[in-house]
């Protein structure tokens, strides 16, 4: 085997993975910058883990929620037993992708974000492409990433392509 081969054969690494209005038009629902590990995921299950030892630990995290056709009441219940529970306490962002809700009920849900976020005192961005949709970006949870709102980015290191 040539030495070309053999690279051609090795893993590559990517030294970080940058989501940006270039997938998607990200929303900014509170300005700033964080940086941490991200954790999250579907905000039905989060929700559910309040109390139990599956828990997400969200100090100095950047916070990924997403969903699957949930009415707009139910994701300010789920947000404000979030935040009931301190998981907003000490976190340094939060991402929120796709939430796969119609037309109609995702104005709802904007609204309920838009309220809920308005005075967080860390970086809030939303419209990921990130969740139950197509097209569906995979980012990987645990490792370190940065959120940004100026421009609205999220840069997520340690990515295998």
């Amino acid at each position: 085997m040539t030495s070309k081969e053999q690279q051609r054969q090795k893993p590559r690494f990517c030294l970080y993975l940058t989501y940006d209005s270039r997938k998607s038009p990200l929303i900014t629902l509170a300005d700033g910058t964080g940086e941490g590990r991200l954790v999250g995921g579907n905000l039905t299950l989060l929700t559910n883990g309040v109390g139990t030892p599956f828990q997400v630990n969200t100090k100095g995290a950047i916070l990924l929620i997403e969903d699957v056709a949930e009415p707009a009441f139910r994701i300010d219940a789920m947000l404000t037993q979030l935040k009931q529970a301190s998981l907003f306490d000490e976190v340094k962002g939060v991402v929120i992708g796709d939430l796969q809700a119609d037309p109609g009920e995702y104005e709802k849900i904007k609204k309920v974000l838009q309220y809920f976020f308005s005075s967080a005192p860390f970086p809030v961005v939303e419209n990921f492409q990130i969740g139950h949709c197509k097209p569906n970006y995979g980012v990987p949870i645990g490792v370190n990433a940065k959120l940004t709102t100026s421009p609205p980015r999220l840069v997520v290191d340690s990515g295998v392509i």
